[in-house]
């Protein structure tokens, strides 16, 4: 099985349409490929820790040593080890919600999820694509400075190409 990690920064559950819009977008992925098995991570139910100097010790010893098995490594591994990637975020203050890219930073690991090269960085994620979805209740044109972020972690650090944003905007006007 191919494993599809959904990222939903959804807050509003079940009633948001960036959710509805994210299961209409995963169920044609999955109809297109059978083989994917969907992973949710719920961000308002499981929210990231964000990176302090405690985490910051953690990740650099078990990086020089080789050893992932410390819980701060676990999202990072799952994020990179997905096949395909989708984030659900809402359209907040020209980006997304703030617990999105709490998470972001927690599976951002130099030794895991990228490594440094004398001509920069390299991804080491499987992943061959990755879908962000995004709404808005009012018009997000050009702004969209989200997509503009994920777009640039995933492809520079994260080496994962293939990005398909997705927007519904103006939905309250």
């Amino acid at each position: 099985m191919k494993k599809l990690l959904h990222i939903n920064a959804a807050a509003r559950g079940e009633a948001s349409r960036t959710l509805a819009l994210a299961q209409t977008e995963i169920e044609r992925i999955c109809r297109a490929d059978p083989e994917y098995e969907v992973e949710e991570i719920d961000l308002y139910r499981n929210p990231p820790t964000f990176v302090d100097a405690y985490a910051i010790a953690r990740r650099d010893a078990g990086v020089k040593a080789g050893d992932f098995s410390h819980p701060v490594f676990a999202e990072a591994l799952r994020f990179r080890d997905a096949d395909y990637i989708v984030v659900t975020a809402p359209y907040w203050d020209l980006s997304f919600p703030a617990i999105l890219k709490a998470y972001l930073e927690s599976v951002s690991i130099a030794g895991v999820t990228f490594e440094y090269t004398p001509s920069g960085c390299r991804g080491k994620c499987k992943a061959k694509g990755f879908s962000y979805l995004t709404t808005a209740g009012g018009t997000i044109g050009d702004n969209d400075f989200g997509w503009q972020y994920v777009n640039g972690l995933f492809s520079v650090l994260f080496g994962i190409g293939g990005g398909k944003r997705i927007a519904r905007e103006n939905l309250d006007l």
